[in-house]
């Protein structure tokens, strides 16, 4: 059975990372480049702002500190999520992804919540800045709260497997 894991983020790498700004203006050269939502309450950005995009697509452009990570690989996709001024309440609720997630924040701290089939109870992960990455595999049930009214964080995403099959990424793919 897969269950989520905590390692440390390497030293060596974290010393190598970009800053907020430099991660999105690297963001913004990748093409088709990053789709950003907002949400808005009032006329003031209260919600999270996500991209998915294929890393092996732009692999020149790829900060080192991410190409370096051991969970890194040509199949795999990054989704990064960024936040200001976001609700206390703001959360990406309960859900099963059919990927494997490795998270870590650039800024901001969030907890991660999943249910925990060996305990049967619920388990919580909070992750600081470039202090941990989170292993969450694919079918554990999980949300994540965000605890500062910034964010910046991203996810390595690959490709999950059950009973040996690799899973697809998105629905399109289960009617091929």
């Amino acid at each position: 059975m897969m269950v989520p894991e905590v390692t440390e983020f390497p030293q060596a790498l974290r010393d190598l990372a970009t800053t907020p700004e430099e991660f999105w203006e690297w963001g913004s050269r990748i093409r088709p480049g990053w789709d950003l939502w907002r949400k808005w309450k009032d006329q003031e950005l209260v919600g999270l702002v996500h991209r998915h995009c294929e890393l092996h697509e732009s692999r020149e452009l790829i900060p080192r500190y991410i190409t370096e990570l051991d969970v890194y690989d040509d199949d795999a996709m990054l989704s990064g999520f960024v936040g200001d001024n976001i609700d206390s309440n703001a959360s990406l609720g309960w859900h099963v992804d059919n990927y494997d997630v490795y998270a870590f924040n650039i800024e901001g701290r969030t907890v991660w919540e999943y249910f925990s089939l060996i305990t049967g109870e619920i388990e919580t992960v909070e992750l600081g800045e470039m202090d941990k990455i989170l292993y969450m595999p694919c079918g554990v049930t999980h949300q994540v709260k965000v605890l500062t009214d910034y964010r910046t964080s991203l996810s390595i995403v690959k490709r999950g497997t059950l009973s040996g099959m690799k899973l697809p990424f998105h629905r399109s793919e289960w009617l091929d």
